[in-house]
């Protein structure tokens, strides 16, 4: 489960500059501060989560890979601006910053 997990990511967050830069159009600058909206909500999804997963168990942490793939749905389907998809992403990197807090042993 986590390798199909770390796939998921490599293939958003991989795929994420070239949508930005081709399709999108959006300026360097524009995909440098996305990059970093997504990094963002890492860090700090790896602190929450982590009070979520040591409160309430590994299994409470399922919800951010939920929210995560929700995240990416509306990244894509939904025409907004280039603020709101920033948004998407740091939801993204937030909810998937779980990942970090559920694995086997962790």
């Amino acid at each position: 489960m986590i390798s199909v997990n770390a796939c998921g990511h490599q293939a958003f967050v991989g795929w994420l500059t070239v949508y930005l830069s081709e399709v999108d159009r959006v300026s360097a600058a524009g995909v440098a501060a996305t990059l970093t909206a997504l990094y963002a909500g890492s860090i700090c999804g790896c602190f929450a989560w982590g009070f979520v997963v040591d409160r309430f168990g590994r299994r409470a942490g399922g919800g951010g890979l939920i929210a995560a793939g929700a995240f990416s749905a509306l990244f894509v389907l939904l025409p907004a601006p280039l603020w709101a998809k920033q948004a998407a992403v740091f939801g993204f990197g937030f909810a998937f910053a779980t990942v970090a807090t559920i694995v086997p042993g962790g």
